[in-house]
């Protein structure tokens, strides 16, 4: 008997996308599938259009509370022996589910399973792979998944005993909590991959990901937990996460600068003082420098002039392709 898959689903504020994200789940060819949706508190008209689902779906509902104990309240509410996870702006392939439940199928003990996703803009339109930008790599794979993060969350499917026995999502982390999740699973089981594109990651202007300061500190703080174990890693990965701590941090440091907040900027550079490169190190200086030399009201545009960033290829502001 095939196992029960549960979609856990989580929303806020998702009215834009969230009918076409719980479509794509419910046109899954895999069957028995349940389908959980948590409402993070949405104060737009997410919560009209889950109700028109009707008994599709199992509607969960929290004042709003963050993304992992969303998820948590989901998972809380499903049955499923398996546990895959959508967020709300995102997509599956109607046979992302089955391609996945026949893989666990021949190996029942891994810990978690993962796919490739197609890079999609606020459009629907497909901008290639994301295995161009992160290499996936399976079976023991804690190292290389410290070292850069190619599980993309929604093509994500943990079975529950796994899931409950390292305590599920940590709702200390807000930008990374299914980084951490990966990592805390990885340091214990194998990893499955599927080397296709099972579901779409949707690059948007309000994509969390974006606010990039504050995500690249909170990635320089799971990079320094990695590094100080458990569990234990080489010597040779320990020097490679410490060179990527300074790269996160420095990084972090001239987003700040970005975002015109000067006093972030400079107490992140004071915390990786030895870490960060001396070349990035120097740029965020130059860069600070100019900004105090012009009027508060002219910042602004110096920061305009600067080339926007692009996520995944697309920039965040638009939410679109540079070009298109």
């Amino acid at each position: 008997m095939k196992p029960l898959v549960s979609a856990i689903i989580t929303t806020f504020q998702g009215e834009k996308w969230i009918r076409a994200t719980v479509e794509s789940a419910l046109a899954q060819t895999h069957s028995p599938l349940e389908v959980i949706v948590c409402d993070d508190g949405s104060t737009d008209t997410t919560p009209q259009l889950l109700r028109s689902f009707g008994s599709r779906i199992t509607v969960v509902s929290q004042p709003n509370a963050g993304v992992s104990l969303a998820r948590n309240a989901a998972v809380a509410a499903s049955r499923g022996e398996l546990l895959a996870f959508l967020d709300h702006d995102d997509l599956w392939e109607p046979n992302k589910i089955a391609a996945q439940v026949e893989r666990y199928s021949v190996d029942p003990s891994v810990g978690l399973l993962f796919a490739d996703s197609w890079i999609i803009d606020g459009t629907g339109r497909r901008h290639g792979r994301r295995s161009r930008f992160h290499a996936p790599s399976e079976g023991a794979i804690y190292e290389a998944l410290a070292l850069r993060n190619f599980v993309p969350v929604e093509s994500l499917m943990v079975p529950r005993p796994v899931f409950d026995a390292v305590g599920g999502f940590d709702p200390a982390w807000k930008y990374l909590e299914d980084h951490d999740l990966c990592l805390r699973i990885a340091a214990r089981w194998r990893a499955v991959y599927v080397d296709a594109p099972l579901a779409s990651y949707r690059i948007h202007a309000h994509n969390l990901s974006h606010r990039r300061a504050p995500m690249l500190r909170e990635w320089a703080a799971l990079l320094e937990r990695t590094i100080q174990g458990p569990p234990p890693v080489t010597p040779e990965i320990r020097t490679r996460l410490s060179a990527e701590r300074g790269r996160r941090l420095g990084d972090a440091a001239w987003h700040a600068l970005r975002d015109l907040d000067s006093a972030a900027s400079q107490e992140i550079l004071a915390q990786g003082r030895t870490l960060i490169p001396w070349r990035l190190r120097a740029r965020i200086r130059v860069f600070g420098a100019m900004l105090r030399c012009l009027p508060p009201g002219l910042r602004p545009a110096l920061v305009g002039l600067l080339p926007r960033h692009r996520y995944y290829g697309i920039t965040a502001e638009s939410g679109r392709a540079d070009g298109t």
